[in-house]
């Protein structure tokens, strides 16, 4: 405790061996820069930060939005010391002009860039200013924490999260437990408290994929799963009750509206959690979610059973293996089962249709898999072979008034071995098929796929 308090008092005083303002003083930059109602005795200050955030508080949005940009180059420098980090935490007290777009928000990117060289000595600052902030700076506050693997550290993270949640008027989109996804640590305190968040809908997805983190990490495990794993199961549920009605026979599955996508995968994070949590407590789960007609479910019911060691129907793992959308992640995650996956899809004509797929269903490209695909021919090109698909979607997707599309899957060495990956040439200019023949259609490609080598340049050495 007395090591936590010198910290505190190095930090607010810098290194001129001033003594600390009275308790209840917030340091700032300047006089000029401090909030309403802030005391005006201030610590010594680095000049390099006072001249930027100066630069922060000016009128011209142009000149801001580059002071922001340098503040982020600052935030990545390694001379940034700590006491800087913590002149600027202070600095998001002081009022700034009103952003123009969410990103231009100065004291959310102080804290952002802060959060770019996390260390334990700004965890007392921003539990001391954490009341003071709102909305997205405290949501870069708690990520600043999440950054941190420090005992003291992940306590203050835990106890701040839970009435962050609780609070409606907070932010869910912006990236809280990225940094745990990334480096996840401390499982016993932290996992429990995104459990405790789970069932909540804005906090389902980021809570739970941050818990899956620990999850793939081996940090947790069946055997060793802090917390009560019924906050995954009711997550769980609240997306089944919704996603059941939702499957259909034929075609993909399921009505791919955008609000089916999303909980979906919810559900699916969640149907993948499973394999870490206690077999008897997911088992039902688990099995129930082989008989949905949407493959990216069923593709976490089996891969999660199979992770408990348990048998799945040959029929599970064939539906599945059926998906062009899933076939890909079925093939890899049977590595270790290869006598699993049907013998009928280990071709390359299944594969690329299924890396065709993958890349259609891409958010900047059809943004799910397409309703029906069909190979229209199989282009050699010396010792390369492509695969022209022709694809469609189906009202009320915006594709659907083009009809049947081009897309390659290419180029695979002729007659090599089996490739799982797609290749680079892989690529739809969602033109009509019927625009153009099949050899045409690659050749538009392959100019592509020239331009794009020669914009890279020479490969390095």
């Amino acid at each position: 405790m007395n090591a936590m308090w010198l910290v505190l008092a190095l930090a607010a005083c810098g290194k001129s061996g001033r003594s600390a303002p009275p308790a209840g003083e917030v340091p700032v930059v300047s006089a000029a820069l401090a909030p309403p109602g802030t005391p005006a005795s201030v610590a010594v200050a680095s000049p390099r930060i006072t001249t930027l955030l100066e630069r922060l508080h000016g009128t011209d949005p142009t000149a801001r939005k580059q002071a922001i940009s340098d503040l982020r180059v600052l935030g990545q420098d390694p001379t940034l010391t700590v006491d800087e980090g913590i002149q600027l935490l202070r600095a998001t007290l002081a009022s700034y002009p009103a952003p123009d777009e969410p990103f231009l928000d100065v004291p959310a990117s102080i804290v952002l860039a802060v959060a770019a060289r996390p260390r334990a000595a700004y965890t007392p600052v921003v539990d001391e200013l954490f009341p003071r902030w709102a909305g997205r700076v405290r949501a870069q506050g708690l990520r600043l924490l999440a950054a941190i693997d420090d005992d003291h550290t992940a306590a203050t993270f835990t106890r701040l999260l839970k009435p962050f949640a609780l609070d409606p008027a907070m932010p869910s989109e912006d990236p809280m437990f990225l940094e745990l996804e990334r480096a996840p640590h401390h499982p016993a305190l932290i996992v429990p408290a995104l459990l405790q968040i789970a069932d909540d809908p804005r906090w389902a997805d980021a809570a739970l994929l941050g818990v899956l983190a620990y999850c793939d990490k081996q940090l947790v495990t069946p055997d060793a799963f802090p917390g009560d794993p019924s906050g995954v199961l009711a997550a769980y549920a609240v997306q089944r009750s919704w996603l059941e009605p939702k499957q259909r026979p034929g075609g993909i599955g399921f009505d791919a509206t955008d609000e089916y996508l999303h909980r979906r995968e919810i559900a699916s994070v969640t149907l993948d959690l499973m394999k870490c949590l206690p077999a008897p407590k997911v088992h039902d789960a688990l099995v129930h979610a082989l008989t949905y007609r949407d493959a990216h479910l069923a593709y976490f019911g089996v891969t999660s059973l199979l992770a408990h060691g348990e048998a799945v129907p040959a029929a599970a793992v064939e539906r599945v293996a059926a998906s062009p959308e899933m076939r890909g992640w079925l093939f890899r995650a049977l590595t270790d089962h290869p006598e699993l996956f049907p013998a009928r899809y280990a071709t390359q004509r299944a594969m690329a249709e299924a890396a065709m797929v993958s890349w259609l269903a891409y958010p900047t490209e059809l943004g799910r898999p397409p309703d029906e695909i069909v190979l229209g021919k199989i282009v050699t090109k010396g010792p390369a072979d492509f695969y022209v698909f022709k694809f469609r979607t189906l009202p009320p997707h915006w594709a659907a008034k083009d009809g049947w599309l081009a897309g390659i899957a290419g180029p695979y060495a002729h007659g090599g071995p089996l490739e799982i990956e797609s290749p680079e040439g892989t690529f739809s200019s969602m033109k009509p098929y019927a625009s153009a023949t099949p050899e045409a259609h690659v050749g538009d490609v392959s100019k592509i796929l020239e331009g794009w080598r020669k914009n890279r340049g020479p490969a390095a050495p």
